[in-house]
């Protein structure tokens, strides 16, 4: 993300806070969607910095994960399900929590156990063992499959 030299005065530190080595990329609101944009660069950042786990948690992941469910549960109360009957199946506000948070606590379980095993992987091919920065990938890799989880908003489409 470049700022052009007109809005620098504006910005203070925004240029220098994105870009020294000990900057986390992961500070930047817009970090899920420049992963999509320009992937290169996001990956090159995360590798040139160190970012702090708990920022990557607070800062990125947490919201990755909490998108899907949220979907979810708006999905299933708005709109419901159309299975071969005329009105759609919508859930109970109480089922949808329970739904909603089983689902948030399987994807943030499946989050954090793949960031464990990519840093358990890292001692094989001799790369970093920093949990921020394993953390960091995994937001990097989820991205595409949480912003299509748009997707559960609208769950069957009418005919």
């Amino acid at each position: 993300m470049f700022v052009s030299s007109a809005l620098a005065p504006r910005c203070g530190s925004y240029e220098t806070r994105m870009y020294t080595p000990n900057s986390s990329p992961m500070t930047n609101v817009l970090f899920p969607l420049r992963s999509l944009i320009d992937p290169d660069a996001v990956f090159t950042e995360v590798a040139n910095s160190t970012p702090s786990t708990l920022r990557v948690l607070a800062g990125t992941a947490i919201w990755l994960v909490l998108l899907p469910p949220v979907f979810l549960y708006i999905g299933t109360g708005w709109f419901g399900w159309r299975l071969g009957t005329v009105e759609p199946l919508l859930l109970p506000a109480q089922t949808r929590l329970l739904v909603c948070g089983a689902y948030f606590v399987a994807l943030l379980a499946g989050f954090f156990t793949a960031a464990l095993v990519s840093r358990w992987a890292a001692v094989t091919y001799d790369a970093r063992e920093d949990l921020g920065a394993h953390l960091a990938l995994m937001c990097i890799i989820a991205t595409p499959p949480v912003l299509f989880s748009v997707v559960q908003l609208y769950p069957t489409p009418r005919s």
